[in-house]
């Protein structure tokens, strides 16, 4: 009688633990499918933000060909930048300078650069020489403070140079003055200033 309590107590004790292990199993399993569900979303909003900065770009080429057919001048965008074969995009920083504006300490270029990363944004600035940046968190928060006085302005979102982590920076929507950080593969726009010594 004792062995069989014994052996009751053993079978009990290992379905226990079976089950466990088990229910372990299949909770771990579930987990990865709904982080692959999760990935698989934010990689399809990713590409529908993509896609949504790729066509304003293209209706704004298809307006600026018919401008150009019409009335037989350059526009703002074909006046900006050029691309060369291998995909590098060299702008006209003249146009992009334009007449800058001062607020406080800084020269904020006349014109935007079209929507590019934050890699690209930081290299196009620095390009039009002269100690043209990419403003930080505080100089673009006043660029928005002062983007009627400043002008041309979208209410889209910018770039700042300041990082958040490794694979994201900070910018900000021009449309309310929100601050966010964003994926730094994300097109944004962007407006290049400089500190007036």
């Amino acid at each position: 009688m004792q062995y069989v309590i014994i052996v009751i107590i053993v079978i009990v004790v290992l379905f226990l633990i079976g089950r466990e292990l088990l229910c372990w199993y299949y909770k771990i399993n579930e987990r990865i499918e709904l982080q692959k569900e999760t990935n698989d979303l934010l990689r399809k909003l990713i590409e529908q933000k993509n896609e949504s900065f790729s066509f304003e770009t293209k209706k704004y080429d298809k307006e600026s060909k018919e401008l150009v057919a019409n009335i037989g001048v350059k526009t703002d965008m074909e006046a900006s930048f050029t691309s060369e074969p291998d995909d590098t995009i060299n702008f006209n920083s003249n146009h992009i300078i334009g007449n800058p504006i001062k607020i406080g300490n800084l020269e904020v270029a006349q014109n935007d650069f079209p929507p590019m990363n934050w890699d690209d944004a930081k290299i196009a600035c620095e390009n039009l020489g002269s100690e043209w940046r990419l403003p930080n968190k505080d100089e673009l928060n006043a660029l928005y403070l002062n983007k009627d006085k400043i002008g041309g302005f979208l209410n889209k979102y910018y770039w700042n140079y300041i990082e958040s982590d490794y694979n994201s920076a900070w910018g900000q929507y021009f449309g309310n003055g929100n601050q966010f950080s964003s994926n730094k593969f994300l097109k944004n726009y962007v407006r290049a200033v400089r500190t007036i010594k």
